[in-house]
């Protein structure tokens, strides 16, 4: 019982309902990884974090060099806890393309 003389429902038999997100709209955990890719970036290539946007790259960066590069990576992987391959390390040539990696992985 539920205390309202009613049978008690269970969890199985409640009704959630269904919200819809718009493009634009960005889970928080994903808000929260990409503040966290940001910190990650900014601290690597010595630039400010609200400087880092979608399109930054090594052409927008100075100091986003190939051994840069790879600290980003080293770094990205023991934050989360993932790995990446030769080919996802090749393609991740942009903030967003980080981003898109490191979801994909956690």
């Amino acid at each position: 019982m539920d205390g309202s003389g009613g049978p008690e429902k269970s969890p199985a038999a409640l009704v959630y309902p269904i919200v819809e997100l718009s493009a634009a709209a960005k889970p928080p955990m994903e808000d929260n990884l990409e503040q966290r890719v940001r910190q990650i970036m900014a601290d690597i290539l010595h630039v400010d974090p609200a400087r880092i946007d979608d399109s930054t790259s090594p052409d927008t960066v100075e100091s986003w060099d190939s051994a840069n590069h790879i600290n980003l990576v080293l770094a990205l992987e023991e934050e989360f806890g993932i790995a990446f391959d030769v080919s996802e390390i090749e393609s991740m040539v942009s903030f967003s393309d980080i981003v898109h990696g490191v979801t994909a992985k956690v």
